[in-house]
């Protein structure tokens, strides 16, 4: 999952450049609403969990969702091309570079680590793990975003896909298998549902501070 990278700007989040890159974000956030809740959907049928017509259903409105994020998004990369950049050759100097290369190290780490993770996982046969250990990583890098941003809502953020991603796992390895309820699919569902949702939720909160941003900034007539 993504997130803009930082600005040194004093107003960072309003800023012609983080609002380009909050603008790029949202795309990426709409198609992990919509990543996460295949998951979601797969899970839910392949242990049949609940009646079909439920994860179908819950599948289609978060996919929809997804769609209209993605719409919002589109509307935002118009609006957002539209802006004068005040500072064209960028504030911040060295700052500026401190900040990308956090960025940069941020991400990449939480690539590997989700690579390397779901790569063992499948290896050893522990096809159930890979949700809720992708949904651990992906909201452990929320945490320094949030330093970065100094923003709320990533923390928010990680502390949901954390909690769910937790619960997730400590579940798995304590429950005995060839139960009657399929605990596994249910799980893997579950923790699918907490990564759609966030992602959504963080795409709504981008999709609101862009239009803070352009309110506020000036734009091109």
């Amino acid at each position: 999952m993504d997130a803009p990278r930082p600005n040194p700007d004093t107003n960072q989040l309003h800023s012609p450049t983080a609002l380009k890159n909050l603008s790029q974000t949202s795309f990426m956030l709409a198609f992990f609403t919509a990543f996460w809740t295949g998951f979601m959907v797969f899970w839910a049928l392949h242990g049949e969990v609940f009646p079909g017509i439920v994860p179908i259903a819950v599948g289609a409105a978060l996919v929809g969702f997804a769609v209209w994020l993605l719409v919002r998004s589109i509307k935002c990369a118009r609006i957002v091309a539209a802006i004068v950049d005040e500072d064209p050759s960028g504030a911040g100097g060295a700052g500026k570079d401190s900040a990308a290369k956090k960025w940069d190290i941020v991400f990449t780490l939480q690539g590997c680590a989700i690579g390397v993770g779901a790569a063992v996982l499948a290896i050893l046969g522990q096809y159930v793990y890979i949700v809720p250990v992708v949904l651990l990583i992906v909201g452990l890098h929320f945490i320094p975003i949030g330093m970065l941003y100094k923003t709320g809502i990533h923390y928010v953020v990680a502390g949901a896909d954390f909690a769910a991603a937790a619960w997730g796992i400590i579940t798995l390895l304590t429950t005995t298998p060839g139960g009657s309820f399929p605990m596994p699919a249910f799980v893997d569902s579950a923790c699918a549902l907490v990564g759609a949702l966030s992602s959504a939720v963080l795409g709504v909160w981008i999709i609101r501070t862009i239009k803070q941003g352009a309110a506020t900034t000036k734009v091109s007539s």
